[in-house]
């Protein structure tokens, strides 16, 4: 598992860190493989970033801001990881969609 392997690194936060964006791309990818969803890009409000979400039964869904808050707003929870993630994505799509 991805967790496991990222856990065992020196500094897992670190490298959460660091390849946030390609945390991102993994997960997103891994949904979309399942047949699920896809890729939508949308330009911030402040004209520059440009910010990626999951389309799901036509629906906007913004996961990556649960990655965010996991890693850098609630970082000492190493369970708090890409499989939970996902399993987020899962629920939104079976509860709220």
């Amino acid at each position: 598992m991805i967790d496991q392997k990222i856990d065992t690194l020196q500094d897992p936060l670190e490298f959460k860190r660091r390849y946030f964006i390609n945390l991102i791309a993994l997960v997103g990818e891994v949904y979309i493989s399942a047949g699920k969803a896809k890729w939508e890009m949308k330009i911030s409000g402040d004209s520059v970033t440009w910010n990626p979400y999951l389309i799901i039964k036509k629906q906007e869904v913004n996961f990556f801001v649960y990655l965010y808050e996991d890693v850098f707003l609630v970082s000492a929870n190493k369970e708090r990881g890409l499989l939970e993630i996902y399993e987020t994505i899962g629920d939104i799509e079976r509860y709220n969609l």
